[in-house]
């Protein structure tokens, strides 16, 4: 069975689960490091900061490929 969303779309449960487990192994991941920088040493608390410093990297870089592409493909027909 599927589930109906508001536009119409069917969307089966198991349809992506590569997206549900890297959900979730990022809240696993983000958990084991605040509980690393719980324990109050300088190191763990720089390499905490160190590791989310590059949060916002990672959600830029995927838009900025995408966009790559597509402009990368539109050259490529142009002449």
């Amino acid at each position: 069975m599927g589930v109906c969303f508001s536009g119409g779309v069917v969307a089966d449960e198991q349809s992506n689960p590569l997206v549900s487990r890297s959900i979730g192994a990022l809240v696993i991941l983000s958990g084991f490091l605040l509980e690393l920088a719980a324990f109050d040493f300088q190191w763990t608390y720089l390499f905490v900061q160190n590791i989310f410093g590059y949060v916002p990297n990672v959600f830029a870089a995927p838009p900025a490929l995408l966009v790559g592409n597509v402009g990368a493909r539109f050259l490529s027909r142009v002449e």
